[in-house]
């Protein structure tokens, strides 16, 4: 784990254009949803990928709190502090299944450890097929109306997950918090 090669990155979630540091994380390129991804490495890298494979999968869920530790460090450099984390909701079933949320253990280390609100306003309201398994359209409709905004949202809102492959459930999740009036989104995963 520590020969990880982990550093921080920022892309257009639609383009994938690359964006400076310097970059205000609130512009837009192509995206009014999501602005900014944040991310720190790619989900081909096969350590990186068996880590999170085996925190999900294999019950290693403390895996997911030295992600935390990581990432927290390399946020440092940037300004987030107007912002307020949030995570992807699992259905209850899943939740239950596995026993914790991946990404809500990486929401909540992140949050502690930069004195960052979680907000917590949001439910998965319908049961969907396992994402990875699905092409892009699959995605598209899998996900769609499956997340509900229960209290209003913060205006500065960080989205984190583990991973991003084609963006449709981050994309899904923001649609239905900007319906509720959130007004910067950004998206934080540990890889795409």
């Amino acid at each position: 784990m520590q020969k990880l090669n982990f550093d921080l990155f920022l892309f257009c979630p639609k383009c994938q254009r690359r964006k400076p540091i310097d970059e205000k994380l609130t512009s837009v390129c192509c995206s009014n949803l999501v602005k900014t991804l944040i991310t720190f490495n790619d989900y081909q890298n096969l350590p990186i990928a068996q880590l999170i494979i085996d925190g999900k999968f294999n019950n290693y869920w403390r895996i997911f709190l030295w992600w935390g530790e990581l990432i927290s460090e390399k946020l440092k450099i940037l300004n987030l502090k107007n912002f307020s984390l949030t995570y992807v909701p699992l259905s209850k079933k899943i939740e239950k299944l596995r026993g914790f949320n991946q990404s809500e253990v990486l929401a909540k280390k992140i949050a502690r450890n930069l004195n960052l609100p979680i907000f917590k306003g949001i439910k998965k309201i319908k049961e969907t097929e396992y994402q990875a398994k699905l092409d892009y359209y699959q995605r598209l409709i899998n996900i769609k109306d499956c997340f509900a905004v229960n209290q209003p949202p913060p205006q500065n809102l960080i989205i984190v997950d583990d991973i991003i492959t084609t963006g449709s459930t981050i994309f899904e999740l923001a649609k239905v918090l900007k319906d509720k009036g959130c007004k910067n989104i950004i998206a934080l995963t540990i890889c795409k």
